[in-house]
Parts: C-alpha cells; structure tokens; sequence
C-alpha cells in the first residue's frame, strides 16, 4: 500500500494568518494567503519559539505574475526595471537628498539679477525686463557728438533755424521738419522738377534768366479760347502795358505804340509791310474815307 505524507495545512476557506502554533522544525502551509510556514526555535519542550512565512507567493514576490508589495524595501544593488514603468511614484515620495528634481518655482528662484546691470527681474513670473542702465555701470562717462562732449545724463539741444527748420518734442520724439513758411537765405538748387501749387508764385529779382525758349500760358487741364481770354503779359508802371490775347477779337492787343528801330521792320505773314524809316510796301490800301500822312509809298526799282 503507497505511503502519503501531508504536512500540516489550512483549507482555503479557513481564516488567514499564520498558525497558533509549531513544533520546532514543523512546516505548515496555508491556502488562505499562500505562504509557508516554519517552526522557528525550540523551546526545550520540541515547540517552535516562533513561526516565520518562508516561502509561497503571499509571502514572497513572484517572477510572473501581478502583486501588490507593502512595506519598506531597501535595495543596496543596482535596481534595474528595463522598458518598465514606474507607477504611483511621485516627486512627494522620493527622497531627493541632495538632488532636487526641477520645479518652474525652484528654477526661477535660482536666477537673479543686479541694480547695477538695468535688468529687472521678476522671480514668481521669470520675467527679465530692461530699465534704466545706472551711468556708473557704463564704461565711458562721456560721449562725443560732432566734436563736442557730453556728460551721461547730460542735456542735448536740437535747435533749428528761424523760418527754415523747425524742431519740436512730443514726450521723447523729437520732430525736425520745415516751417509752413520758408525763408532761405543764400543761394538754392532744385535738382528736379520744382511743382508750386498755390495761387500766387512771386518772384523778387532784378532780374530772370530762362534757359527754355518757350514760355507756356494758361496751361489748364482742358485749355480752350475761353481760358485763354485775356492772357498775356503785364508790365506794372504809372499806367500798365500789356500785352493780351482777346478772344472777342481773336488777335492780340497791345494798349500801348510799337516802335520799331533801327533796321527793324514789321511782317505780315512773314512779308515786310513797315520798316524802321517808315517805308510801307507790299500793302493794298481798300475802302474809302481812309486817310494816311507821313507815309512815303515806294514802288520799288526796276
């Protein structure tokens, strides 16, 4: 007949918990929290003086399979979890000692700034902004401007010129443009076109010199006859002289004498009709009633 040995055991549906009671050297498993457990000592009297779980997965970690680990574990090796991942572990939990893990407070904390370098710093936002650089942290106490020195925190003028630049300030902006009305004292050259919009162009000289030989009048955007009526030139005296295109006669007129001097004469279609010493020719005389002096008639020579 086979022989079975059984140590002693707790069915599953019994209470956890290790047994009230071992000889020394007595094994002991139970189905309630799978572990094993072992008389520990002898009390003289061949009972265990203590009972200690020595093996089972309730005691024990296993290779494979999912456990929940409590108490205080201390490692002196080296732990290594592979492509595992930590879970529940937390910056609260971990001692860092000496290390300390980054928070955005701790790392703003860290950096400061100096009165003397202008920066400011802001250490609960980790904002840097620019003020004002103090004059003593600055390397030269001076600075030169068109030969001229100024001290740092010193006053520049920007002056202008009466009637031709204008300098104003507006806070920190300084404006320097010209005046509505320019006066210019010496001499100016205009590389381009000069454009005078206005109503009056006045010209204050003894003279004006006009390289073009053509000076053109009236020149609206639709000139006609009408806008050209009464247009010409003007010679201010005791009485003006001028000289004018009317359209109601459709010629100029001049409302003072033509002299003509010298060898001068005057044409007609570009036929001489009148010379300097009174001589008229090529001129047909019609109509009645007319009458002309101190005029010689010339026929001419053959």
């Amino acid at each position: 007949m086979a022989v079975s040995l059984q140590i002693k055991r707790r069915a599953a549906s019994g209470s956890a918990g290790a047994p009230a009671a071992l000889k020394s050297g007595e094994p002991a498993y139970s189905e309630v929290d799978n572990q094993l457990y072992y008389g520990y000592g002898d009390d003289g009297s061949g009972n265990a003086t203590s009972i200690i779980s020595v093996a089972g997965s309730g005691a024990y970690s296993t290779l494979t399979t999912n456990q929940t680990i409590s108490g205080n574990k201390t490692f002196t090796g080296t732990v290594n979890f592979g492509s595992s991942t930590l879970q529940g572990i937390t910056t609260q939990v971990i001692s860092e000692v000496s290390n300390l893990y980054y928070t955005d407070a701790r790392a703003r904390a860290a950096v400061s700034s100096t009165s003397a370098t202008g920066i400011a710093y802001n250490s609960t936002s980790g904002v840097f902004s620019l003020a004002s650089i103090p004059n003593t942290s600055l390397t030269n106490s001076t600075f030169t401007i068109n030969g001229g020195t100024v001290s740092l925190g010193g006053a520049i003028t920007v002056q202008g010129t009466t009637n031709e630049v204008d300098v104003s300030t507006t806070g920190t902006t300084v404006t320097v443009g010209l005046p509505n009305d320019v006066t210019i004292a010496n001499d100016l050259t205009v590389s381009g076109d000069l454009v005078v919009n206005g109503t009056l162009t006045s010209i204050s000289t003894s003279e004006v010199r006009v390289e073009d030989k053509n000076i053109l009048l009236g020149d609206t955007s639709t000139p006609t006859d009408t806008t050209a009526d009464s247009g010409g030139i003007t010679l201010a005296g005791a009485t003006n002289k001028t000289i004018q295109w009317l359209q109601a006669t459709g010629s100029w007129t001049f409302n003072q004498p033509i002299n003509i001097v010298n060898s001068g004469t005057f044409q007609i279609g570009g036929t001489q009709v009148l010379s300097a010493s009174r001589v008229m020719s090529n001129v047909a005389i019609t109509g009645s009633g007319n009458t002309i002096d101190n005029v010689t008639l010339d026929a001419g020579t053959f």
